[in-house]
């Protein structure tokens, strides 16, 4: 916690003097300006790490729940906010993910949209949201999405290509109504994949706005990726982020149960493995603070082995 009030005292000081810059110019000229410059730059990039086969744009429903660490609760939570059932999926590919849930039993009851930086055909095919559900914008802008308007907004590994954390979630925080919730999730810092590039960003930039802004926020920090999930002032649950964010992780765990233990095979020998929805690694990649859950279900399943 320290460490991040350090960063974000850091980042209010940078951040101040870009606002003070920013304003002594001409507004039109700066609006305008930037909006090219956001969205050449990003469309630059996604094509780059698509030619690299860096970026995926077509994940399915389980991959989407798995690596938000379970989205029952997260969903739950926009079906009761009085002000608005929309949940915004920020940089959803080909819409195949989101679709999915959008049809699944726990999305019943909640209206679903989406942005991505191009339009792609799967837009309107069986497996997509449909293209009249798809904005084309980047997060620094989300035009074509209302203001108080999204009672959830969920970001898979995307919002960290942004080249200008703070405006992104300060946009996001005119979407959102009153007691709206965001999720997100980041590569961490020992993922192979993404360790050299450095067009990606950690979560620290974007939670620190968060904070600033007044957001209750929940941080689940591990060394393969990062989940944080921040709560809009005005809500009437007396559920607090981090407790949201554990929760609807141990369920999709309590989920995915059955389906490890009746797919997994184990050795005698082999005591040092944690278990995954998508395989096998090793306990020491996990950080302390939720070994817990993971060391109980391994003990579950020795257990039903035996």
């Amino acid at each position: 916690m320290l460490r991040l009030i350090f960063i974000c005292h850091s980042l209010d000081i940078e951040q101040n003097k870009i606002m003070t810059e920013s304003l002594s110019g001409d507004p039109y000229h700066i609006k305008y300006s930037y909006e090219r410059k956001v969205l050449a730059k990003q469309l630059s990039m996604v094509r780059t790490l698509e030619r690299k086969s860096l970026f995926n744009r077509a994940r399915d429903e389980e991959s989407y729940i798995a690596d938000l660490g379970g989205l029952s609760l997260f969903l739950n939570y926009v079906k009761h906010n009085p002000f608005s059932n929309v949940v915004l999926d920020i940089g959803a590919g080909v819409t195949r993910g989101i679709a999915a849930i959008s049809r699944s039993k726990e999305g019943q009851g909640l209206k679903f949209k989406a942005t991505n930086l191009a339009y792609h055909s799967l837009f309107d095919s069986d497996e997509g949201l449909g293209s009249e559900n798809v904005k084309l914008t980047s997060v620094e802008l989300l035009e074509g999405i209302a203001d108080d308007s999204v009672g959830g907004v969920i970001a898979l590994f995307s919002i960290a290509y942004s080249i200008d954390p703070s405006r992104a979630i300060d946009m996001i925080d005119r979407k959102l109504v009153s007691g709206g919730i965001f999720k997100s999730t980041f590569r961490g810092t020992t993922d192979t994949e993404y360790s050299k590039d450095k067009n990606y960003l950690p979560h620290d930039l974007f939670s620190c706005r968060l904070s600033n802004l007044g957001y209750d926020l929940g941080i689940n920090e591990g060394l393969k990726k990062s989940t944080i999930l921040a709560i809009k002032k005005g809500s009437s649950s007396a559920v607090s982020a981090q407790v949201l964010l554990d929760q609807d992780r141990e369920q999709y765990f309590d989920t995915m149960y059955p389906v490890m233990l009746n797919t997994t095979r184990h050795t005698a020998h082999d005591r040092n493995f944690i278990l995954y929805p998508k395989g096998i690694i090793r306990e020491d990649q996990i950080p302390p603070e939720v070994l817990y859950m993971e060391r109980n279900l391994q003990r579950r399943i020795l257990s039903a082995k035996n």
